[in-house]
């Protein structure tokens, strides 16, 4: 074989073997997530989420479950006014967020905390947030896996859905908003749970992959005050595999190749 057909060869070798390799970080446009430690990567439903959730000139906002730290600099980023706190209870991802925090443009503005949210939620005086976002734990009646980190970011060992609407009634101010993604079935649990602390439902965004698939997640937005309940469709694709308008317009702040 001639030196020339294998330079050529060991090129196209390295390039497929570059290729599937999974990038340990999602960058965006104003930051990076790094996640190689963290058991929850960066999801298209979370993102939406950081984008969706709002609140009029929010001053103090909370990030139960931080995880990577995502949705914090997303909020960061869109309301750079606010002081953000955000909680997370497992120490890897903890780390992490500590991490991708302090290499960000946000840094001043976000304070993580190594705690559990019940633990946080009792050194809180008076409702203090005027935005409160949760992607929670929600795999409870699935088998476990031998993975610790999965299991605290997927089950519910360390968030029950009707501690988290006990939380949200404890911390999130009478003019406060509340955001919550979950899947269609547990959300119907928890709008019982929340409707039973006086939250109630005032929007609710239905995110599906594609015109030709059920609803993928259902982020909802709870507070206080008595509204007439807004419903929203969200595609991310539409019937040819491409991006909706609708999607690109929402992340286009975000997504790199927006």
């Amino acid at each position: 074989m001639s030196y020339a057909i294998s330079q050529i060869l060991a090129f196209f070798v390295k390039s497929n073997f570059v290729k599937r390799q999974k990038n340990t970080y999602f960058q965006f446009k104003q930051f990076r997530i790094e996640q190689a430690d963290t058991a929850m990567k960066v999801s298209t439903e979370a993102c939406i989420l950081g984008a969706w959730a709002f609140a009029e000139n929010p001053q103090k906002i909370l990030d139960i479950g931080t995880g990577t730290g995502l949705l914090s600099l997303m909020l960061a980023q869109r309301f750079p006014k606010s002081q953000i706190e955000a909680v997370e209870i497992e120490k890897k991802a903890f780390q992490q967020a500590q991490s991708n925090f302090k290499n960000s443009p946000f840094s001043s503005q976000i304070r993580l905390y190594h705690t559990s949210i019940q633990a946080f939620a009792q050194t809180q005086k008076a409702p203090t947030y005027d935005l409160i976002v949760c992607n929670p734990p929600f795999y409870a009646d699935y088998l476990q896996s031998k993975d610790e980190k999965l299991n605290l970011a997927l089950h519910q060992n360390c968030l029950q859905l009707h501690e988290l609407a006990e939380i949200l009634d404890l911390l999130l101010k009478s003019s406060g908003k509340a955001f919550v993604l979950l899947p269609p079935f547990f959300m119907n649990k928890f709008c019982i749970l929340a409707k039973n602390h006086n939250l109630l439902l005032q929007k609710k965004l239905h995110i599906f992959h594609s015109p030709k698939h059920p609803i993928l997640r259902e982020i909802a937005a709870f507070g206080f005050n008595e509204s007439n309940l807004v419903n929203e469709n969200l595609f991310i694709r539409n019937e040819k595999g491409e991006y909706t308008d609708e999607f690109k317009a929402l992340l286009k702040n975000f997504y790199l190749y927006f």
